[in-house]
């Protein structure tokens, strides 16, 4: 089963850095396994950018910033060269933000919520994203940028 140990969790500064093949994922030990399960397996999609290069396995890096019980932020989601694992410069592939979202007692990571550039606000209503760490602007249906507001 599934339990959260807390509703919700706002990590300091940049956020939590959780490495692919690091063992880093007890850095997130105050959410949920469904959660943790989920990062993992964003690690090891992003893996597949280097079509699953061995010198790349340690590059895929998730830095969360905030978790709720049915959503969350990871502020960047990617690959990098360093980390724990010194990934050489060639895996570096650059990242996203991207939200997590719990539907049907799963988390997901949609596509469409993931980005580079400032979130439509549309898409945010739509996704029933709170406002929180990554939602807290939008971009309108005017091409402005505004402050979010569920």
């Amino acid at each position: 089963m599934d339990r959260v140990q807390i509703d919700k969790v706002v990590y300091p500064g940049h956020g939590v850095d959780v490495w692919r093949a690091s063992g880093q994922l007890h850095r997130l030990s105050e959410t949920s396994l469904g959660f943790r399960r989920a990062i993992r397996a964003s690690l090891d999609r992003t893996w597949g950018w280097s079509d699953d290069d061995p010198d790349c396995a340690q590059a895929p890096v998730a830095t969360v910033k905030e978790y709720r019980a049915r959503v969350a932020f990871v502020e960047n989601l990617g690959m990098f060269s360093g980390g724990p694992g010194d990934a050489p410069e060639k895996c570096a592939r650059g990242g996203a933000w991207q939200f997590f979202v719990k539907r049907n007692g799963h988390w997901i990571f949609p596509y469409r919520l993931g980005g580079q550039d400032v979130p439509g606000c549309r898409m945010l209503r739509h996704s029933r994203i709170p406002r929180m760490n990554g939602a807290t602007e939008c971009v309108n249906g005017k091409g402005e940028i505004v402050p979010y507001r569920p």
